[in-house]
């Protein structure tokens, strides 16, 4: 009498259906990776926005009267609401981001030397703000 050896495997239903489950797996994964990549993206161009903005903050509290302010006379004493609105483009790597600074005053920054300047990057769908003090003699 011939004995039949039970052959071990896999059958074609369970290695379709291990597929299957493996690709769902794989599908819902794949959009939180491409989600996290478009955020990351996103706040990538936030950050070079915030890094501009402060780097022209930085920019006028070296030379507040030299490029960006140039109708003041640093010598005097002022008492006005708004001083200058400015809008210039900036480009990165080709990139257009917009800055706009804008700069106050009140009676208190006068009696204390100061100019209140607000600066803003505006990038795609992005727009970053930077407020800060230009002291002045």
């Amino acid at each position: 009498m011939k004995v039949l050896k039970k052959e071990e495997g896999f059958t074609l239903i369970e290695v379709v259906s291990s597929i299957v489950i493996i690709t769902i797996v794989l599908l819902s994964f794949s959009q939180l990776f491409i989600q996290s990549n478009k955020t990351a993206a996103y706040n990538n161009e936030k950050l070079v926005a915030i890094n501009m903005a402060e780097a022209e903050l930085e920019r006028l509290k070296l030379m507040p009267f030299a490029e960006y302010l140039p109708s003041i006379d640093s010598t005097k004493l002022y008492n006005f609401e708004t001083i200058s609105d400015i809008e210039k483009k900036l480009y990165s790597d080709g990139d257009n981001y917009r800055l706009n600074i804008k700069a106050t005053q009140t009676s208190e920054e006068k009696n204390r030397k100061l100019i209140n300047i607000v600066i803003t990057v505006k990038y795609r769908n992005s727009k970053s703000t930077v407020e800060g003090y230009i002291r002045y003699e």
